[in-house]
């Protein structure tokens, strides 16, 4: 119904998060509506709004993603220490004192 409106609903909004379980039990409980109305006036955004979020986080994640491929992400800040799993063992030009790599 929202989206047919022109609008979509935002479950992962602070608001719904915070509030769904209080304003549901206040709903059922009291038959006092007015928390849930509130809680969805912040919840429901307008389609452009909705692209806007989606834009932003698809942009979040890819930031997260290329920072943590970038050059140096995830390397030991000390050398590994000799045989060492993953540690470089050195070849026979290295022993003659010869360039590697």
């Amino acid at each position: 119904m929202a989206r047919n409106a022109g609008h979509r609903i935002d479950w992962r909004s602070a608001a719904f998060q915070e509030r769904n379980d209080d304003a549901s039990l206040e709903a059922r409980k009291n038959d006092n509506i007015e928390p849930l109305r509130s809680m969805m006036r912040e919840c429901v955004v307008s389609t452009q709004q909705w692209a806007a979020r989606q834009q932003a986080i698809a942009a979040a994640r890819l930031a997260a993603n290329s920072a943590s491929r970038a050059p140096g992400a995830g390397t030991p800040s000390s050398p590994r220490r000799p045989g060492a799993p993953g540690a470089h063992i050195g070849g026979e030009s290295e022993r003659r004192g010869g360039r590697v790599g």
